[in-house]
């Protein structure tokens, strides 16, 4: 055989075998956060979730936060659902727990909150005649509440030993790993959003931007959790009097802003109250400050390329934040599906 052949021969079969890796590597899938109280997708939810063919979405059951009054953790926003999930969705309950639960909680109490919590979640999937295999515990915890949180999250397990655990992770929990301590959960969920310092309208968008992501971004490496990546998609507005925050709005359209004529445009995104009045619920004091903040399609792609090159493995699930027809408005599919092959 002659020596031009044999390269031929051997270049291809190369070629072969990366080719016959890359279809073995899973695909990393995409899906979404369900944050109302209601389930009841719209029109547009539900043509987004069946043509990107979504597998899985994340619903958040309830809130749990501490009633001062009576000394206890209470549920709170429980979902009401008006509509069912298709059969061909999975659903992974979340359940968010406020970090002021843990600080005020005792010791001995931690285990019937695990025996509550779990028993208003089957309570809320036995209409649904569904048992979800995984479980998301959304709570950001501190130096001084690590401790009672993963002793939750212990105790939980022993009730249900059927069901995968996950928890959130927020950056600043990568970065400082030894001080903060890892989980005793099967997988992460990081939130690579909601980074930024939003306290003062002179800041740059706090969903996302570049320069507060490296702060942590390297450290994501060599976190031993296998993590999963959860992208922002949403927006809301920041009022500010006197430099301080008074209020966030969520879901709130920046066509709304522009087309109230009690608000002037002082630069890209922020505005101020011409006089006194009501917007949305609130009292807007003549002076007062309203910053919108977004994250584009082009920003979320950006952010997915930049965490993607910085895990230690492949995530399994790609989740965006969240499901509403507001935030899937500057969407298309192409683009969730080109910011999801990011990590492909």
């Amino acid at each position: 055989m002659l020596p031009q052949a044999k390269r031929t021969i051997a270049i291809c079969l190369f070629l072969g075998i990366i080719i016959a890796c890359q279809q073995n590597k899973p695909k990393v899938l995409l899906s979404f956060y369900h944050w109302k109280t209601t389930y009841q997708p719209s029109e547009t939810e539900q043509n987004m979730l069946s043509k990107l063919a979504v597998q899985t979405i994340y619903v958040r059951y309830f809130d749990v936060d501490w009633n001062e009054e009576r000394q206890q953790a209470e549920p709170l926003a429980k979902i009401n659902f008006l509509d069912t999930l298709s059969n061909s969705i999975s659903m992974i309950p979340v359940v968010f727990i406020t970090n002021e639960v843990f600080i005020k909680i005792k010791e001995e109490d931690i285990s019937q909150l695990a025996k509550n919590i779990h028993s208003l979640v089957q309570k809320i999937n036995s209409p649904q005649n569904r048992q979800p295999k995984e479980i998301q515990f959304d709570c950001d915890w501190t130096l001084t509440t690590k401790e009672k949180f993963f002793s939750f999250l212990q105790a939980y397990t022993l009730l249900d030993k059927e069901i995968a655990l996950s928890a959130t992770i927020r950056l600043h929990q990568v970065k400082f790993v030894k001080k903060t301590g890892i989980p005793p959960v099967d997988r992460g969920m990081l939130m690579f959003y909601n980074m930024g310092d939003f306290s003062s309208p002179a800041h740059d968008n706090s969903i996302y931007n570049k320069n507060d992501a490296s702060k942590y971004i390297q450290y994501c490496k060599n976190y031993p959790l296998p993590l999963d990546v959860a992208l922002p998609i949403f927006s809301w507005a920041i009022q500010y009097r006197n430099n301080r925050v008074l209020a966030i709005f969520n879901e709130i359209d920046i066509q709304k802003v522009i087309n109230t004529p009690q608000f002037k445009l002082v630069k890209e995104d922020l505005f101020q109250a011409n006089n006194s009045f009501l917007w949305e619920g609130k009292y807007f004091q003549k002076g007062d400050l309203l910053r919108y903040e977004a994250i584009s399609p082009q920003q979320c792609m950006l952010a997915a390329k930049n965490i993607s090159r910085n895990l230690k493995k492949q995530p399994r699930n790609i989740v965006f934040f969240d499901l509403d027809s507001l935030n899937l408005v500057n969407y298309s599919n192409e683009a969730f599906l080109s910011i999801s092959r990011q990590f492909n």
